[in-house]
C-alpha cells in the first residue's frame, strides 16, 4: 500500500511538471505589458465611435466590442507602459499578441507603434491583421525595439462591423518576450 501511494505521488508530480512546463512555453518568459480589451483604452471619437463601443457582457466583460446593432469603425488606443522590473529602460520584448473574435463581415487589426517625444510622430513596429474566427495571433519584431529612455509606445486597435454582421471583439493585448 505504501509503494502504491508513493507511485501515485510520483505520477502526480510528473503530471504537474508537464502542465507547468507547457504553461511556461506558452507564456511570456519575463515581465510583460498586458491589457484586457476593456481596460485602459482611449476611444477615438471620430465617426461617432463613442456611441458605438461597448464592453462585452459577463462572463467576457474583459473584451471591447460594439453596442447592439451599431456598425462602422471603433478605434481604441492603449498606452504601452514599461512593466519590466527593476526599471529596465530597454525590455527585451519581441512579441506582440492580440486575442480576439472576428466573425464574417468584420475586421480586427492591432498595430504597435513607437511614438517620438515632443513631435508625436509614430513609427509602426508590428501589426496584426485578424483572420476570421476566435483566436490569438502574434507578430514578432527584433528585440531592442523598445527604449523607454528615448521613446513612448502605444497600440492602436481598429474594429469594423458591417450591417447585419455579428460583433467582433478585442479581448487581450500583450507585449513580451
Amino acid at each position: 500500500m505504501k509503494k502504491l501511494s508513493l507511485l501515485g505521488i510520483a505520477t502526480l508530480a510528473l503530471l504537474a511538471n508537464a502542465v507547468t512546463s507547457f504553461a511556461q512555453n506558452c507564456a511570456p518568459t519575463a515581465a510583460a505589458w498586458t491589457s484586457p480589451g476593456s481596460a485602459g483604452a482611449t476611444i477615438d471619437p471620430i465617426g461617432g465611435a463613442l456611441n458605438k463601443y461597448a464592453i462585452s457582457p459577463f462572463p467576457l466583460n474583459s473584451c471591447l466590442t460594439f453596442k447592439g446593432t451599431a456598425t462602422g469603425t471603433i478605434i481604441a488606443r492603449y498606452d504601452v507602459v514599461n512593466t519590466a522590473a527593476p526599471s529596465t529602460p530597454m525590455p527585451p520584448w519581441n512579441t506582440f499578441e492580440m486575442g480576439y473574435t472576428m466573425p464574417a463581415g468584420t475586421t480586427v487589426t492591432a498595430t504597435l507603434f513607437r511614438v517620438f517625444p515632443c513631435t508625436g510622430q509614430v513609427e509602426q513596429i508590428c501589426q496584426i491583421v485578424g483572420v476570421a474566427g476566435n483566436t490569438c495571433a502574434c507578430c514578432f519584431f527584433a528585440a531592442g525595439a523598445f527604449n523607454y529612455r528615448t521613446n513612448l509606445y502605444m497600440v492602436e486597435v481598429k474594429l469594423t462591423r458591417a450591417a447585419g454582421a455579428p460583433a467582433p471583439t478585442l479581448c487581450t493585448l500583450r507585449v513580451y518576450n
